[in-house]
């Protein structure tokens, strides 16, 4: 039969209910449910509602058709419907087998209809089902092979993998994704782990859920957990002997999968009567929100009594108020006189601060000359400090050259000892040689060999004191030079020290006199520009800035950095059109302020997606800006939103070299000075650095200046904690250089006693040997002695020449060691004078300052008796507005309860009308006490029970709709179920007819709904007895080829109902003799080709020789047994 449709499911008859009042997401059916029922057969529609009696049909929803004939003529019809049509998708196109169960790889390739496997018991035919089924997503008990699926890995092996090609042409599954072809992998561990992988035509990995898996095999409809779908080899033996009837029937429900139809409906009618007992409850709640809806309503009409005592205390309320609008007035019209009186000595004192002033720009503009030459020597310095940084390397290199020198003189030392020794085995040689002789001459010749021996020891022993002597000299001269070397630095770092604690002490004094006078580090005019723009009404929008005043910094710490990067900018004022700008210029120009001035108009715009990763702390995170206006300068200026922050030097030049995204260049803290740092860029995929040094001037930006006070005098401390350390070294050092003087003599004396004893031994050397010059020799003796000597001139070439040339090398190295050192000393030594210099000018800053100081003084001294009486003018114009505030404020809250003016009385004020309408609130609040309770809460719960009573009716009414709605569809669908169930179950039974009618047999399906039976009477080839129900027997009866046939026909009537692109029959023939085997093998063929879209599997033990094939028929032939165990 033609393959229409996938098989429903339980989704396919229900869907979420959006009407259910309590959220519990009941099922509701719609008409498509049982439409796609419907859909399931072709031929249900056509099939006439019959009631059959007897046991054929125990339910009285059973229907039928007229007649087997007309059942069958419809079959007929079905099955010719796209008879021709092969499926193109949803079938399998092969399986792989690799180490699973007894196949160690197998590879078969399927026919597109019917497939027979056929090979000998053992060949591992079986396995083959197991493998498709647990490969499409079954457990291992489904299988009925194995507990486990660690137990279908072939024994020996670590673990198993399944893969299934499925076709996917035509209308498939997600063909964008996967192609003609989807793979499904399946590979299970010997640890019991399983994964799978889904992959497209091209082998790639799609998916590795099982999710993927499962909604695919659903749009197949393949049922690989159904028991009827691959029927096993133990399932197919037990199929009908030894199941019960409702064994049986549950097997045919669950094979056309009615039993999850059958449990959705039964669930859908549980939620139906809880939705009944909801109505119940929610009826009888609704009596009691009357009730008190009746009591409230009550209640609240005798309220009523009391108005009329309301409106008289509401008349008094309004007369108190306005009352109150004309004292306002008043108090405002005296406050206005005493304020033109201040402002006219304002303005007298404002003209004496001028002249001040005056005197004190003249001494301003002096220190910004001082401090520019300060400036100017600090830019001179900086490439000292370069130098300085570039001797230090070459001085690195000096030491590893002097650490690889002293590595050969070790390697030297080693080779001059192994001579020594064997130089010493000669002389034993020689000296038996020489005892042997003097047996021979009577001891004259041996005595002065002797002698002359001992003399040669001697001399070499003494050589070797010398030479260790030297080496000694040496090593103490070089640690004497190290020491020397070692003084000199901790003397260096203890000027340093000492120069850095000044600094801080300099920069402490700097920033108690910034917090006293802040805004002056823009200028000593800053408060004279300030005021005349505030002054200047002509501006379109008021000029902005300094910005360095704008500016709050979040971590100090980065503050002389940021204050160097953002240079002249903190120092600019900021407006929005070139006509300001000229005004603003006028200004500066005439108080002689020099400042840039930044032209930008007032626009938004988001800039998070140029930002960098959050993990990156960038300068706009550690700044606070007062006005948003100039933050957006800030950004458009200095991109301060893409240039990151990182303390570490050695991580943020990890992180430029990654080229993180959206930074520009990235500040890093610098281990020299604490204000100076590095500035790194990523250019080219490379990291670049260059030095970034901190403004040294008062900082322009707002600060913490407590906490940075703190932070300075926790430095200070940190410093000179330091600086006592780096002076009790320097006083160590001292103590032992007097030691190195002493070994220093000490050692020379030695090495002089040495040498004048060498020369004794070597006189003493040259007369034996013209004593024994006179003797005779051997010739062994000679060949010894020439063997002793070469291996003396060898020693005496490594000790007098080679080692003493790797001591001058060693000590050449030294000395440019010494000289690179002394050097950088003396770079260091300029470095510090220029220091001093640098001193001296830093100290005419602070004389021209305390000049400006003191001129500052004066002008302070006038400015703040401006200021105070300004404070005080200010003071009444604040009282002022805060006075035409109240009366407005007063004004507009009694005109919104009171819009039309009340009159008062002459002589009349707020307080007389208080009084009274405390008088009547009194009176108001007797009547109100008794009432059970206040007036506002009658009110209220009169409100409140009648919108409980309104919103329970109607949650009433549509719960109740919605009640009759659902029980109205259940009976609907359930009606609709039987119908569908009975259609379904007489097709089964007429097709269970016709196959068995094939054979000759005469049977019937004997189906009971209300019993969940099923029982098969059947009548095998004519017996001699009538055509009765009294022919028929039941199945246990029946033989062994015959119990097979009825088992064929059963399952061919099951395949039909269900309908599945995928069907797998094992060894069906197993009891069946010749004559059956070749009936039931045409009938399943015939049924077979006429599903055309569906692809059939079959298994047998037995040969196909003697059955008549087709094209469409394809025979798969098993290899012979090797017996090969498997888990």
């Amino acid at each position: 039969m033609a393959r229409l449709k996938r098989v429903a499911t339980s989704n396919d008859y229900s869907e979420s209910s959006d009407n259910a009042s309590d959220g519990s997401g009941a099922l509701i059916k719609d008409e498509e449910s049982m439409h796609a029922a419907k859909r399931l057969r072709p031929d249900a529609n056509n099939a006439s509602s019959e009631q059959e009696s007897g046991l054929e049909e125990q339910s009285g929803y059973d229907d039928g058709v007229d007649s087997e004939d007309e059942a069958f003529d419809q079959l007929n019809v079905t099955q010719e419907f796209d008879a021709d049509v092969i499926a193109t998708a949803g079938i399998i196109k092969s399986v792989e087998l690799v180490n699973f169960m007894c196949h160690k790889f197998l590879k078969i390739d399927f026919g597109p209809q019917i497939n027979f496997v056929i090979g000998h018991n053992g060949s591992g035919k079986s396995a083959i089902l197991t493998a498709i089924t647990i490969c499409l997503g079954a457990k291992a008990s489904v299988t009925n092979r194995a507990s486990s699926l660690k137990s279908l890995i072939k024994e020996g092996c670590n673990s198993s993998s399944i893969t299934v090609i499925i076709k996917n042409e035509g209308e498939g599954f997600k063909p964008e994704k996967y192609g003609p072809e989807i793979w499904i992998e399946r590979v299970i561990q010997l640890n019991g782990s399983t994964s799978y992988r889904i992959k497209n035509h091209k082998g790639v990995q799609i998916s590795k859920d099982k999710e993927e898996l499962t909604s695919m095999l659903d749009f197949f409809g393949l049922m690989v957990d159904n028991p009827v779908t691959l029927l096993s080899q133990d399932t197919a033996r037990t199929f009908l002997s030894n199941s019960t009837p409702e064994e049986k029937y549950g097997l045919f429900m669950k094979g056309i999968r009615l039993d999850s139809l059958r449990n959705d409906y039964d669930a859908f009618h549980l939620y139906v009567e809880k939705t009944i007992a909801t109505v119940k409850t929610r009826r009888e709640a609704l009596n009691e929100l009357q009730a008190r809806r009746d009591e409230a309503a009550e209640l609240y009409k005798k309220t009523q009594n009391h108005r009329q005592v309301r409106d008289t205390l509401t008349r008094l309320q309004g007369q108190f108020a306005w009352a109150t609008v004309v004292d306002s007035e008043k108090a405002l019209a005296v406050h206005d006189g005493n304020m033109e009186i201040m402002a006219q000595e304002v303005q007298e004192a404002e003209r004496v601060v001028q002249e001040a002033t005056a005197n004190y720009e003249k001494s301003r503009e002096k220190f910004a000359e001082t401090q520019q030459e300060l400036h100017d020597f600090h830019a001179r310095l900086e490439p000292l400090a370069e130098e300085i940084t570039s001797l230090r390397r070459q001085m690195q290199e000096k030491r590893d050259f002097v650490r690889d020198a002293k590595n050969d003189e070790r390697n030297m030392a080693t080779a001059i000892e192994a001579l020594r020794k064997k130089l010493a085995g000669s002389d034993q040689k020689i000296a038996e040689e020489r005892q042997r002789l003097s047996d021979l001459d009577g001891g004259r010749r041996a005595k002065l060999a002797e002698d002359h021996t001992n003399c040669q020891n001697r001399l070499q022993q003494l050589k070797m004191d010398l030479e260790r002597a030297i080496v000694e000299g040496r090593k103490t001269q070089n640690d004497a030079d190290k020491h020397k070397g070692d003084v000199e630095t901790a003397k260096t770092k203890f000027n340093n020290k000492q120069l850095e604690l000044n600094d801080i002490k300099s920069r402490i004094g700097r920033l108690q006199a910034h917090q006293q006078k802040y805004m002056t580090v823009f200028g000593q005019n800053i408060d004279s520009v300030l005021k005349a723009i505030e002054r200047e009404s002509r501006f379109v929008q008021k000029p902005v800035g300094p910005i360095g005043s704008l500016i709050r910094m979040k971590q100090p710490e980065w503050g002389p950095i940021l204050e160097a990067y953002f240079n002249r900018t903190l120092d600019s004022f900021a407006v929005t059109c070139k006509e300001d700008e000229e005004l603003l210029k006028s200004i500066l120009s005439q108080y002689r302020f020099r400042a840039n001035i930044i032209i930008r108009k007032d626009e938004r715009f988001n800039f998070s997606q140029n930002c960098p990763d959050s993990k990156f702390q960038t300068v706009l995170d550690c700044l606070e800006f007062e006005h948003e206006y100039v933050k957006y300068i800030m950004i458009d200026v200095h991109n301060i939103e893409r240039v990151i922050l990182i303390a570490d030097r050695k991580e943020a030049d990890r992180v430029m070299y990654t080229n993180p995204r959206n930074v520009t260049f990235c500040f890093a803290k610098g281990a020299g000075h604490p204000l100076d740092g590095y500035r790194l860029t990523n250019k080219r995929g490379a990291s670049g650095m260059q030095p970034q040094r901190g403004r040294r001037e008062p900082p322009r930006m707002k600060t913490d200046s407590d906490m940075q006070m703190r932070s300075l005098a926790a430095e200070e401390q940190h410093v000179q904690d330091q600086l006592n350390n780096l002076q009790a070294e320097w006083s160590v050092l001292d103590n032992m250089s007097i030691d190195f003087r002493r070994r220093e003599q000490s050692i020379a004396t030695k090495m002089s006693h040495l040498k004048a004893d060498i020369q004794n031994t070597e006189s003493e050397i040259d007369r034996l040997a013209v004593l024994m010059s006179a003797a005779d020799e051997t010739s062994r003796l000679n060949a010894l002695e020439e063997s002793r000597d070469i291996v003396h001139d060898e020693l005496v070439n490594l000790e007098n020449v080679q080692y003493p040339n790797i001591i001058m090398e060693k000590d050449r190295r030294f000395m440019e060691m010494n000289a690179a050192t002394c050097e950088l000393e003396a770079k260091k030594t300029e470095l510090e004078q220029a220091n001093q210099e640098l001193a001296k000018r830093q100290k005419q800053v602070e004389d021209a300052t305390e000049e400006s100081i003191q001129l500052n003084s004066a002008v302070t001294y006038r400015r703040k008796q401006y200021e105070e009486r300004r404070g005080k003018l200010e003071k009444i114009l604040a009282e002022r507005e805060r006075l035409v505030a109240n009366l407005e404020e007063v004004t507009k809250l009694t005109r919104s309860i009171y819009p039309k003016r009340i009159e008062i009385e002459d002589g009349k004020t707020a307080d007389q009308f208080k009084a009274e309408m405390i008088q009547v609130q009194q009176s108001y609040q007797t009547s109100i006490r008794s009432l059970p309770k206040p007036v506002e809460q009658i009110i209220e719960d009169h409100n409140m029970a009648q919108r409980a009573y309104n919103d329970a009716a109607r949650e009433l009414t549509n719960l109740t709709v919605l009640m009759n709605k659902l029980n109205e569809t259940y009976l609907e669908r359930r009606d609709r179920y039987y119908i569908f169930r009975n259609q379904i179950c007489t097709r089964a039974k007429d097709i269970f007819r016709h196959t068995l009618d094939e054979r000759g047999f005469k049977g019937r399906l004997f189906i009971s709904h209300e019993n969940e039976t099923l029982n098969l009477k059947v009548e095998p080839v004519d017996t001699g007895k009538s055509n009765g129900d009294n022919g028929k027997r039941n199945v246990t009866t029946l033989s062994g080829g015959e119990k097979s046939y009825t088992q064929i026909c059963l399952l061919m009537s099951l395949w039909d109902a269900m309908n599945c692109p995928l069907r797998g029959l094992d060894e069906f023939d197993v009891f069946m003799d010749a004559v059956n085997r070749r009936i039931s093998l045409k009938m399943m063929i015939q049924t077979a080709q006429r599903s055309s879209q569906t692809q059939t599997i079959f298994i047998t033990p037995q040969d196909m020789g003697n059955i008549k094939l087709g094209d469409d028929v394809k025979i798969i032939r098993m290899a012979d047994p090797e017996r090969a165990a498997f888990n």
